[in-house]
């Protein structure tokens, strides 16, 4: 009697290698990596937040911001170049494994409107706590919740075109899109390596993702406890999109753009004889008057 051939499980797909580092360092090695990185945004944390509206951290021409920026990104990429060296992550342990094509730029934008919608929900809802929590003291002064741009930059200087201009590109996709990125991905793959590895899912990196938020937002203590705040959130989906999108690139154009809009906004606002008009609230217009003085 003819009997048909047992029929043969379908193979096993493909694991994924991306857990696995095509070098195997250490854990100790990773863990300096870590360090080094957690140290350079720290410390910049800290000596910014020293600086005042007086003494802003940033020069406020255009000639002095580009050489002063340059300085930090090259200070960034002797560092990053070393602690590369030593954790050696690999290419797809740092997100970059994805060619670039026209919708990383797409999808690059399009999370950065998604982050500032998230961002402009969580201050409201902030705002609505505050209130809520202070109803029976009178009005709140929000003023104090808000990010300190004066300390990082003169906001007079938005009045010069080129220097809105060297914001809005070299500042915003370079200086910060790509430097700080690439030091999130670095943080997040050294931690991969230091976390258990019998950890189930992507258990490790979000909670990667998660520690590289808190410094990120420390990192921004030269404008205020505000901006830490919602530098932390921000930083939470930048994370976020490299996780779920595995793109490096896609992260760094959403961080471009973010930054971007956010500057020419500020030069929107910095134009009060526009504005003036338009502004019916007195409280604002004071406030604006504050941070844009003529």
């Amino acid at each position: 009697m003819y009997e048909a051939p047992p029929i043969a499980p379908p193979p096993a797909p493909p694991q994924e290698q991306f857990y696995r580092s095509e070098r195997p360092v250490p854990r100790w090695a990773s863990a300096v990596m870590f360090v080094l990185l957690a140290a350079y945004v720290l410390y910049a944390g800290l000596r910014g937040g020293t600086a005042s509206a007086d003494s802003p951290a940033l020069p406020s021409t255009p000639g002095a911001l580009f050489l002063e920026t340059g300085l930090h990104l090259l200070i960034f990429a002797v560092l990053f170049a070393i602690a590369w060296f030593i954790g050696r992550p690999s290419r797809a342990e740092l997100y970059a494994s994805q060619k670039i094509q026209l919708l990383t730029f797409v999808f690059g934008f399009a999370w950065s409107l998604v982050l500032r919608f998230a961002l402009m929900l969580v201050a409201l809802l902030v705002a609505g706590i505050v209130l809520a929590a202070s109803r029976s003291k009178g009005a709140v002064d929000f003023s104090q919740f808000r990010p300190k741009i004066e300390n990082l930059f003169a906001p007079k200087a938005l009045s010069n075109p080129y220097y809105v201009l060297l914001c809005t590109t070299w500042v915003s996709f370079v200086v910060a899109g790509i430097r700080e990125e690439l030091w999130r991905a670095g943080v997040i793959a050294s931690l991969r390596a230091i976390f258990p590895a019998e950890w189930p899912g992507r258990r490790w990196e979000w909670s990667a993702v998660i520690i590289a938020a808190v410094i990120f937002g420390l990192g921004h203590l030269t404008q205020g406890w505000g901006a830490v705040a919602l530098t932390g959130v921000l930083g939470l989906g930048l994370g976020a999109i490299m996780v779920v999108r595995r793109s490096l690139p896609e992260a760094i154009i959403a961080h471009g753009c973010f930054d971007a809009l956010t500057f020419l906004m500020l030069a929107l606002l910095s134009n009060l004889d526009l504005l003036r008009p338009y502004i019916k609230d007195p409280e604002l217009l004071r406030q604006l008057e504050q941070v844009f003085p003529h």
